[in-house]
């Protein structure tokens, strides 16, 4: 497993961990779900399960589609960003191999929409800087620490 294997493994279990602490936050149940099913493919070669086609749940075939434009599009610290055309051609060869061809399609409709929105949020890469959270964000720890009664 590589790093990301491992850090993807890690962000569901602990998500899944809020949720046994905030039960009735069907927020955290939704955001669990996607954070263990988006690396799923289509075709079942994906990860952490090998789930296909409609088994894989809907809102992680939908983060699938924007989690890959979003990390092709942006820059990392071991390479530059993509062209959002490049992604686009990325998402449609992926397109009922790699992502649900419904979700794919949607995705292609809605192009230029996606476009302005990664324009807007566009982050620099900070070089050096890892582009995993860490537990010593302050938003991240005051969510995963229960209220005390």
């Amino acid at each position: 497993m590589d790093m990301h294997e491992t850090s993807h493994r890690n962000w569901w279990q602990i998500l899944g961990e809020a949720v046994r602490h905030f039960p009735l936050t069907h927020f955290l149940r939704c955001g669990a779900v996607i954070a263990k099913y988006h690396h799923e493919r289509w075709d079942g070669t994906g990860y952490p399960t090998g789930l296909s086609g409609h088994s894989i749940p809907l809102p992680a075939r939908i983060v699938a589609v924007a989690d890959v434009f979003d990390a092709l599009t942006s820059d990392r610290p071991y390479r530059t960003a993509w062209t959002v055309d490049q992604a686009r051609d990325e998402i449609i060869n992926g397109r009922g191999s790699h992502f649900d061809p419904v979700i794919a399609d949607v995705f292609l409709d809605h192009y230029e929409e996606f476009c302005r929105i990664q324009k807007a949020f566009a982050e620099p890469c900070v070089s050096g800087k890892s582009f995993f959270p860490t537990f010593q964000e302050p938003l991240l720890a005051s969510c995963l620490t229960p209220a005390l009664p």
